[in-house]
Protein backbone atom coordinates (compact mmCIF):
# COMPACT_ATOMS: atom_id res chain seq x y z
CA UNK A 1 0.00 0.00 0.00
CA UNK A 2 1.09 3.93 0.21
CA UNK A 3 1.80 3.27 3.56
CA UNK A 4 4.47 0.84 3.02
CA UNK A 5 5.60 -2.05 5.34
CA UNK A 6 4.36 -1.91 8.86
CA UNK A 7 5.93 -4.11 11.59
CA UNK A 8 6.24 -4.11 15.61
CA UNK A 9 8.24 -5.08 17.84
CA UNK A 10 7.55 -5.09 20.98
CA UNK A 11 7.38 -1.67 22.08
CA UNK A 12 8.90 -0.55 18.74
CA UNK A 13 6.95 0.37 15.61
CA UNK A 14 8.47 0.18 12.21
CA UNK A 15 7.85 1.30 8.69
CA UNK A 16 9.30 1.58 5.57
CA UNK A 17 7.82 2.73 2.50
CA UNK A 18 8.63 -0.12 0.72
CA UNK A 19 11.12 -2.91 0.81
CA UNK A 20 13.02 -5.31 -1.46
CA UNK A 21 15.39 -8.15 -1.65
CA UNK A 22 18.66 -8.03 -2.84
CA UNK A 23 20.11 -11.07 -3.52
CA UNK A 24 20.33 -12.94 0.19
CA UNK A 25 19.96 -9.39 1.77
CA UNK A 26 16.66 -7.35 2.52
CA UNK A 27 16.68 -3.61 1.85
CA UNK A 28 14.17 -1.08 3.64
CA UNK A 29 13.75 2.47 1.69
CA UNK A 30 12.47 5.84 3.71
CA UNK A 31 12.42 3.79 7.66
CA UNK A 32 10.78 5.40 10.42
CA UNK A 33 11.10 3.68 14.00
CA UNK A 34 9.11 4.65 16.52
CA UNK A 35 9.42 3.94 19.95
CA UNK A 36 7.29 3.92 22.96
CA UNK A 37 7.18 3.24 26.45
CA UNK A 38 5.07 0.54 27.71
CA UNK A 39 2.55 2.94 28.69
CA UNK A 40 2.47 3.95 24.91
CA UNK A 41 4.25 7.56 25.21
CA UNK A 42 6.68 7.77 21.98
CA UNK A 43 9.87 8.75 22.95
CA UNK A 44 11.93 8.38 19.76
CA UNK A 45 11.76 8.80 16.53
CA UNK A 46 14.23 7.13 14.00
CA UNK A 47 14.16 8.17 10.48
CA UNK A 48 16.57 7.00 8.01
CA UNK A 49 17.34 6.96 4.14
CA UNK A 50 17.50 3.10 4.06
CA UNK A 51 18.49 -0.23 6.23
CA UNK A 52 20.15 -3.11 4.89
CA UNK A 53 20.65 -6.50 6.81
CA UNK A 54 23.55 -8.44 5.61
CA UNK A 55 25.65 -10.81 7.17
CA UNK A 56 23.44 -10.63 10.57
CA UNK A 57 22.78 -7.13 11.34
CA UNK A 58 21.22 -4.68 9.94
CA UNK A 59 22.94 -1.48 8.96
CA UNK A 60 21.42 1.53 8.91
CA UNK A 61 22.24 4.85 6.42
CA UNK A 62 21.18 8.41 6.14
CA UNK A 63 19.83 8.42 10.13
CA UNK A 64 18.16 10.88 12.23
CA UNK A 65 17.17 10.67 15.65
CA UNK A 66 14.28 12.48 17.24
CA UNK A 67 14.10 11.88 21.20
CA UNK A 68 11.56 13.65 22.66
CA UNK A 69 11.71 14.97 26.61
CA UNK A 70 9.53 16.27 28.65
CA UNK A 71 10.98 19.90 27.70
CA UNK A 72 11.92 19.90 24.20
CA UNK A 73 13.12 17.49 21.07
CA UNK A 74 16.72 16.70 20.79
CA UNK A 75 17.29 15.84 16.89
CA UNK A 76 20.95 13.98 16.26
CA UNK A 77 22.15 12.86 12.33
CA UNK A 78 24.23 10.39 12.19
CA UNK A 79 25.52 8.78 8.12
CA UNK A 80 25.56 5.19 9.29
CA UNK A 81 24.46 3.05 12.05
CA UNK A 82 24.07 -0.29 13.36
CA UNK A 83 20.26 -1.15 14.27
CA UNK A 84 20.25 -3.04 16.87
CA UNK A 85 17.25 -5.41 15.91
CA UNK A 86 16.01 -9.08 16.54
CA UNK A 87 13.59 -8.25 13.60
CA UNK A 88 13.96 -11.13 11.43
CA UNK A 89 14.41 -10.27 7.50
CA UNK A 90 12.69 -13.81 6.32
CA UNK A 91 9.25 -12.26 8.22
CA UNK A 92 10.05 -9.22 6.03
CA UNK A 93 10.75 -10.52 2.82
CA UNK A 94 7.81 -12.79 3.43
CA UNK A 95 6.16 -9.61 3.64
CA UNK A 96 7.46 -8.13 0.87
CA UNK A 97 6.49 -11.38 -1.22
CA UNK A 98 2.69 -11.75 -1.88
CA UNK A 99 1.18 -14.29 0.50
CA UNK A 100 -0.15 -16.45 -2.49
CA UNK A 101 3.59 -17.13 -3.67
CA UNK A 102 4.55 -18.34 0.04
CA UNK A 103 5.25 -21.78 1.01
CA UNK A 104 2.58 -23.14 3.68
CA UNK A 105 6.06 -23.34 6.45
CA UNK A 106 6.38 -19.57 5.64
CA UNK A 107 2.99 -18.55 5.80
CA UNK A 108 2.63 -20.34 9.20
CA UNK A 109 5.82 -18.49 10.61
CA UNK A 110 4.09 -15.30 9.60
CA UNK A 111 0.63 -15.73 11.21
CA UNK A 112 2.84 -16.71 14.06
CA UNK A 113 4.76 -13.81 13.93
CA UNK A 114 1.54 -11.69 13.32
CA UNK A 115 -0.51 -13.19 16.31
CA UNK A 116 2.41 -12.79 18.63
CA UNK A 117 2.20 -9.32 17.86
CA UNK A 118 -2.07 -8.74 18.22
CA UNK A 119 -1.78 -7.85 14.23
CA UNK A 120 -3.83 -9.00 11.80
CA UNK A 121 -3.31 -12.23 10.08
CA UNK A 122 -6.48 -13.10 7.49
CA UNK A 123 -4.91 -12.41 4.07
CA UNK A 124 -2.17 -15.13 5.51
CA UNK A 125 -4.54 -17.64 7.00
CA UNK A 126 -6.49 -17.34 3.65
CA UNK A 127 -3.66 -17.86 1.62
CA UNK A 128 -2.62 -21.08 4.25
CA UNK A 129 -6.05 -22.34 4.09
CA UNK A 130 -6.35 -22.33 0.19
CA UNK A 131 -2.71 -24.41 0.16
CA UNK A 132 -4.32 -26.80 2.25
CA UNK A 133 -7.49 -27.51 0.90
CA UNK A 134 -6.37 -26.76 -2.91
CA UNK A 135 -5.14 -30.20 -3.15
CA UNK A 136 -8.28 -31.57 -1.61
CA UNK A 137 -10.68 -29.65 -3.66
CA UNK A 138 -9.11 -31.02 -6.60
CA UNK A 139 -9.82 -34.65 -5.57
CA UNK A 140 -13.18 -33.59 -4.78
CA UNK A 141 -13.63 -32.64 -8.08
CA UNK A 142 -12.48 -35.89 -9.68
CA UNK A 143 -14.52 -37.97 -7.45
CA UNK A 144 -17.72 -35.77 -8.17
CA UNK A 145 -16.72 -36.92 -12.00
CA UNK A 146 -16.65 -40.35 -11.74
CA UNK A 147 -20.42 -41.43 -11.90
CA UNK A 148 -20.39 -39.19 -14.87
CA UNK A 149 -17.66 -41.23 -16.22
CA UNK A 150 -18.41 -44.68 -15.69
CA UNK A 151 -21.86 -43.61 -16.18
CA UNK A 152 -21.03 -43.17 -19.80
CA UNK A 153 -18.92 -45.78 -20.06
CA UNK A 154 -21.67 -47.81 -18.55
CA UNK A 155 -24.21 -46.73 -21.64
CA UNK A 156 -21.92 -46.92 -24.49
CA UNK A 157 -21.49 -50.70 -22.73
CA UNK A 158 -25.28 -50.71 -23.20
CA UNK A 159 -25.39 -49.48 -26.37
CA UNK A 160 -23.28 -51.95 -27.91
CA UNK A 161 -24.70 -54.95 -26.15
CA UNK A 162 -28.36 -53.42 -27.33
CA UNK A 163 -26.75 -53.53 -31.02
CA UNK A 164 -25.29 -56.62 -30.76
CA UNK A 165 -28.48 -57.71 -29.91
CA UNK A 166 -30.34 -56.55 -32.34
CA UNK A 167 -27.89 -57.38 -35.36
CA UNK A 168 -28.28 -61.24 -33.66
CA UNK A 169 -32.05 -60.70 -34.15
CA UNK A 170 -31.93 -59.71 -37.40
CA UNK A 171 -29.63 -62.64 -38.70
CA UNK A 172 -31.98 -64.75 -37.58
CA UNK A 173 -34.96 -63.41 -39.25
CA UNK A 174 -33.06 -62.93 -42.54
CA UNK A 175 -31.53 -66.28 -42.37
CA UNK A 176 -33.33 -68.41 -39.72
CA UNK A 177 -30.36 -69.50 -38.37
Amino acid sequence: GRSGLWVREGETLINARRGQVVGADVELHELRIYQFTPRGELTVITLADGARHHEGRWQLRGVVHRRFTPERVVSETQASMDWPSTLDPRLLTLSIVRPRYLSIADLGATIDYLRANDLDTSTFESAYWGRVFYPLSILMLVFAALPFAFGTLENLRQSSADAFDMRDAEIVLRFGV
